[in-house]
């Protein structure tokens, strides 16, 4: 007998919410193709690497905020 198909995919953390666009995206386009597509491609790829780093870059500050926020406040009391 089948089973009835579900809907929870393997897709990881994060996957159903746009986050790995930058990590995952794959630039098939050789160099010497200068469509409008690929220079669009490209020009995306970069966009998200920076926006993935700047992303990421802000959680390591707001983790370390409160890291270091819950230390200074434990030596008070």
């Amino acid at each position: 007998m089948a089973r009835g198909g579900g809907s929870s995919g393997g897709g990881g953390f994060g996957s159903g919410l746009g986050l790995g666009v930058g990590a995952v995206a794959v630039n098939t386009c050789p160099i010497e193709n200068q469509t409008l597509f690929c220079k669009f491609s490209r020009i995306f790829q970069v966009i998200s690497w920076i926006f993935s780093i700047f992303v990421f870059i802000s959680i390591v500050y707001v983790v370390l905020s409160l890291y270091f926020s819950s230390k200074r406040k434990s030596r008070l009391f």
